[in-house]
């Protein structure tokens, strides 16, 4: 025959074991919370990183583009001087080509620098 008293411990001890397990250490709490920030941190850099790169390739075809339509209202000139007017609008038309171009990439570059303010801001 099993004692009352004893059962009723033994009740009362397997509840606190279990509620134990379910029990989170502050100290683990702490540190998941810590490491978190860091890869949150680390996640917010290389977006930053990355966006820096991507901005520095659209500046380079922003140069590249204005030197391209610098290039085609030159060739359009010349082929003026040399009469060659069949010349100068195809010279022409790349002119504009080149320059809507310039303006979408002028437009993407503005969104990326949103962007940029946004994971500052972060």
């Amino acid at each position: 025959m099993r004692n009352p008293i004893t059962g009723f411990f033994g009740l009362l001890g397997w509840l606190f074991q279990s509620g134990a397990d379910k029990i989170e250490d502050p100290a683990y709490t702490l540190e998941r919370a810590y490491s978190q920030q860091l890869q949150a941190l680390e996640e917010t850099r290389r977006g930053r990183l990355e966006i820096e790169t991507i901005g520095a390739r659209l500046d380079l075809e922003l140069r590249q583009l204005g030197d391209g339509v610098a290039a085609c209202d030159d060739q359009a000139r010349r082929a003026m001087l040399a009469g060659r007017e069949d010349l100068a609008r195809v010279s022409i038309g790349r002119r504009e080509e080149l320059r809507e171009q310039e303006v979408r990439t002028r437009t993407e570059r503005e969104r990326l620098e949103e962007d940029r303010r946004g994971l500052h801001q972060q």
